[in-house]
């Protein structure tokens, strides 16, 4: 996926699921409209024009649909976890309420003036401005509303009765202009928002000097592992003679020697962590005999280096508890020590 595109549906995404409660009340207004003018087009329009009324209630039975799966969207996300699926799932479903809106605004204006001789410019710039409320990101909400000008200033003009000039629709654009300007001012704060959190969020999980995920992340992960309710494999890590190395060689090498640690890990497995100190730790839904395999072959690389790991690991069964897991492995580990240099002991 083309990184800037997935960067902006991370920002859109985002900035929707900050603003949901806003949102949530304008689509429960929506939705009201919706029910209260397809029920009035029924009763009222469809005597005197029967089809002015159907396509009236076509129209407004559509939004009273988008504005209540938007809201059932909101109510069913709220306790799901802020990631990239449910921030894609935002805003994949606003740009299409988005686009529905601005139809429907172009839709009533032109039959708001071909039945009712109402002033269709003041209830298009109305009903137009929804998407712009829904939807900031400033290239598509522009070409939403000068597409949605552009249409109605056609559609107006192929009607006879409407006393129609372009020059009269110069304000529709100025209106454009100016909502532009602010959404492209809003999309800018929650790109520079979203940028920040991000780089917050990254470091607060993130291990300066290893770059492996911290002990924080660590936790997360074994929270998230218990709750996938599948098998997984927990190997806590130990470098074996660390303090000897920093005494003789000093705290840079020692430094280097946690990198090379580090480095290797990452080659062999996707979820490495850095538990504290010289002590890393990994979880992996590998088998066991997979796992012991690279853990051997990172042993094998890491001796060229004059370096070498003690592994403590331990099977966790599908939904046991990560603490266990985590106390069994270290468990284990401690025996590996005890044993020789670059043992790896199951428990």
């Amino acid at each position: 996926m083309n990184n800037r595109f997935y960067t902006h549906i991370r920002i859109i995404g985002s900035a929707l699921i900050e603003r949901r409660k806003l949102i949530f009340i304008l689509c429960v207004f929506l939705f009201a409209l919706g029910l209260f003018e397809g029920f009035y087009c029924g009763f009222f329009t469809y005597p005197v024009s029967k089809p002015a009324a159907i396509t009236y209630i076509a129209i407004y039975a559509v939004l009273t649909l988008m504005s209540l799966a938007a809201i059932l969207l909101i109510y069913f996300t709220e306790k799901k976890d802020k990631g990239f699926w449910k921030e894609a799932t935002y805003s994949t479903f606003f740009v299409f309420f988005a686009v529905y809106m601005m139809i429907f605004a172009v839709l009533s204006a032109y039959l708001e003036a071909a039945h009712n001789d109402a002033k269709p410019l003041s209830y298009f710039v109305v009903a137009a401005a929804v998407p712009l409320i829904i939807l900031m990101h400033p290239t598509t909400s522009f070409t939403l509303q000068i597409g949605g000008c552009i249409a109605l200033c056609f559609a107006l003009s192929s009607i006879p009765e409407v006393n129609f000039s372009w020059v009269n629709y110069i304000g529709a654009m100025v209106f454009t202009g100016v909502m532009c300007v602010a959404c492209y001012a809003s999309f800018a704060y929650s790109k520079a928002h979203y940028l920040g959190y991000n780089k917050l969020r990254k470091e607060s999980l993130i291990d300066e000097l290893t770059n492996l995920g911290n002990r924080r992340n660590l936790d997360k992960q074994i929270a998230y592992v218990a709750r996938l309710k599948t098998a997984y494999v927990f190997a806590v890590c130990d470098v074996d003679h660390f303090k000897m190395v920093n005494d003789l060689k000093g705290h840079g090498y020692g430094d280097e020697a946690l990198r090379i640690v580090a480095d290797t890990l990452r080659r062999y497995f996707q979820y490495a962590y850095r538990w504290g100190g010289d002590e890393f730790a990994i979880i992996t839904r590998l088998n066991k005999e997979e796992t012991l395999h690279r853990l051997e072959m990172a042993n094998d690389n890491l001796r060229k280096h004059n370096l070498s790991l003690s592994v403590g690991l331990y099977c966790a069964t599908p939904g046991e508890a990560g603490e266990l897991a985590f106390q069994r492995a270290d468990s284990a580990l401690l025996q590996a020590k005890s044993h020789r240099e670059g043992g790896i002991v199951i428990y």
